[in-house]
């Protein structure tokens, strides 16, 4: 089986039309085939030129002109999180309606901004990064292996994304799944993934004694996505993902590409940008998390009670995040705040 993923995984990154499918399709395929080593050629890039092998997926959505007020992408000489800027900082979060928490680390300097770190908020999709992470040194340790098929339960398909197509099948590639987990949030992947490797003791462990989660126990996946998490429990998250990719284990690689292949914009980052990212939405609970390797690269953590599980991107919970990503933005690369 190992051999036959290998060679389609060949045939097809070396297949021609693959040299021009669109980002939004390049980034998450790049994503799977970082498994077997290889890479499809982004959408600009000439066929009979490869791109080098430090290429990596970029967030390529843009919010549009005429709502974002003039940012810089070119950061200022760096010193830290000043106090005018958390001043700038409390005012925005005090603004915000509802229930909302902002951490924002400068993995530079080491400075933090906390706003009401520790209140509780539904974790809706934020469980899967750490669930990611958990089966990924798991696998490093050789306690479970990700390249081998797995059973693929009935009830786990989809009509469209990643797993469209695949209804029926008996078993299934677990990076597949990894990859429709992240970079699109499908929650039909996320069960399939702990039909075999349940969240049971042992994830909670390693939700409590390696991230420091305050509630670990209500984190679940099977047989519902549930949990309840803060904004802390987030960056401790980001902060071992983060560590994790920069170790060089053997799955930290395809991981973080998962992660910057992610399908969504919800806290602002400039257009080309890098930034492994997992969002959450459900009623009661609109998130982004990301690790944005910008030129002074910082962790951006931002929870809130606005969503809406009829409503996947409510309009009013998108400008608030947008005004929260810009000025998380100016802040970490010394800027002058935006206007509101």
């Amino acid at each position: 089986m190992l051999v036959i993923l290998a060679v389609t995984a060949g045939l097809l990154a070396a297949w021609e039309p693959w040299a021009h499918l669109p980002d939004a399709l390049a980034k998450p395929a790049n994503a799977l085939l970082a498994f077997t080593g290889l890479r499809v050629l982004p959408a600009a890039a000439d066929a009979g030129t490869p791109p080098a092998a430090s290429a990596a997926p970029t967030n390529s959505s843009a919010p549009a002109a005429s709502t974002a007020p003039a940012i810089s992408t070119t950061p200022a000489p760096h010193d830290g999180i000043t106090g005018a800027e958390r001043a700038a900082l409390d005012e925005l979060c005090a603004g915000m309606p509802g229930s909302f928490s902002l951490i924002l680390l400068d993995l530079e300097s080491g400075d933090e901004y906390a706003y009401r770190p520790d209140t509780p908020y539904t974790a809706a999709s934020l469980v899967k990064a750490p669930y990611a992470l958990w089966l990924c040194q798991r696998a490093d340790a050789g306690e479970i292996d990700l390249a081998q098929p797995i059973p693929y339960p009935a009830d786990c398909w989809q009509s469209s994304g990643m797993l469209a197509g695949y209804a029926g099948q008996q078993t299934i590639d677990p990076a597949l799944l990894m990859t429709a987990m992240l970079a699109q949030s499908s929650n039909e992947a996320t069960r399939a993934l702990a039909a075999t490797w349940p969240t049971d003791d042992a994830f909670h462990a390693f939700l409590r004694e390696e991230l420091g989660f305050s509630n670990p126990e209500s984190c679940c996946i099977d047989p519902r996505i549930r949990g309840s998490v803060t904004a802390r429990d987030l960056q401790n998250t980001l902060e071992a993902l983060n560590a994790y990719f920069a170790g060089g284990a053997a799955h930290a690689e395809a991981l973080r590409g998962m992660m910057l292949a992610a399908e969504h914009e919800i806290l602002w980052i400039p257009e080309g940008t890098q930034a492994a990212k997992k969002y959450g939405s459900w009623d009661g609970a609109f998130h982004d998390t990301a690790i944005v390797s910008a030129p002074h690269p910082y962790l951006a953590i931002a929870l809130s009670d606005w969503g809406d599980r009829n409503v996947d991107r409510p309009a009013a919970a998108m400008e608030r995040m947008r005004q929260a990503g810009q000025l998380a933005w100016a802040v970490t690369q010394n800027q002058t705040p935006p206007d509101a």
